[in-house]
């Protein structure tokens, strides 16, 4: 007030869009009230005193007051969207990217540690934020976003987005299959790690398939080769080379194996050791083109001995 005068108190202050708090008298010219802006909202909070509510020592009533007028914003941003974020990935650096309120400041956490503030796109990118982390340690991170605008209003958490960081090479393979067949198209088989997709190179073809439950399989019959064509040695050595991606793309060693195709079937030949008529016993050797098993002597048919 311009002088000293008595009376005055909260009720004779009239606000909008606030609500009062605590009201104190300073010295018999100063009086302070603290006004709590409207929640959840934006505008002007307006303070106004009427005239002749408080007097001076004569008993002049005061004058109106001018109406003190103070901007205020409570309302906080939207909650944000984390529109892009990769599931599984290889790049321990990794992109996010955000749509959140045009203005706002954008921070993005990992299990509630800060991974940094987005910066905002421009133009038709306006309200889009993104931010490529600094390098993240192998393992699983729960990212969340907050948006906090000019007035400093925070927006609520996004929903959490989960990413798995994976930098480590799978094992090398295990081919079962066997290394020596009869089958000119062999099924090739083997273990993996679980959920990898498998390049099967064989004979000039390449097969892809996912190791489901840690094990693969190809049946070089029936598949149909995602790249060249198959071209089997049916009677001498073919190669076989077999490597694993897993869902992060990291590719492991190649793991190989040289597979033998065996088509031919062993020729028989019989000779005995009498030199001409035989009169008493008579020893026959057979002789088999290559090493065979299972041979005995029931498979001998013999007549007029």
């Amino acid at each position: 007030f311009s002088e000293a005068v008595t009376g005055f108190t909260a009720s004779d202050i009239t606000v909008a869009n606030g609500t009062k708090g605590a009201f104190s008298e300073t010295s018999d010219t100063i009086y302070t009230l603290t006004v709590t802006p409207t929640s959840n909202g934006s505008g002007n909070v307006t303070v106004n005193v009427s005239a002749d509510v408080a007097v001076d020592g004569i008993a002049n009533g005061n004058v109106a007051a001018s109406q003190a007028v103070q901007a205020y914003d409570t309302k906080a941003p939207a909650t944000p969207t984390i529109s892009s974020i990769p599931t599984t990935t290889n790049d321990n650096t990794v992109t996010i990217i955000v749509t959140a309120e045009t203005g706002s400041t954008v921070t993005l956490y990992a299990d509630g540690t800060s991974l940094g503030t987005a910066p905002e796109g421009s133009g038709s990118d306006a309200g889009k934020f993104t931010l490529t982390t600094s390098a993240l340690a192998d393992g699983t991170y729960n990212v969340t976003a907050v948006a906090t605008d000019a007035a400093g209003n925070a927006s609520a958490n996004s929903v959490r987005s989960i990413v798995t960081v994976d930098t480590h090479r799978p094992d090398a393979p295990v081919i079962s299959s066997a290394s020596l067949t009869n089958d000119a198209t062999p099924t090739l088989s083997g273990t993996a790690e679980d959920g990898a997709t498998m390049s099967v190179v064989f004979a000039g073809a390449t097969y892809s398939t996912t190791a489901t439950g840690g094990s693969w399989s190809i049946d070089t019959g029936s598949a149909n080769p995602a790249s060249g064509s198959l071209s089997v040695n049916a009677n001498g050595t073919n190669s076989l080379s077999v490597t694993a991606t897993d869902v992060a793309g990291n590719t492991g060693p190649a793991v190989t194996q040289t597979v033998t195709v065996d088509t031919t079937k062993p020729s028989v030949t019989i000779t005995d050791n009498a030199s001409g008529t035989a009169t008493g016993d008579v020893v026959f050797t057979f002789t088999f083109s290559e090493a065979v098993t299972g041979f005995t002597a029931s498979d001998i048919t013999v007549a007029n001995g």
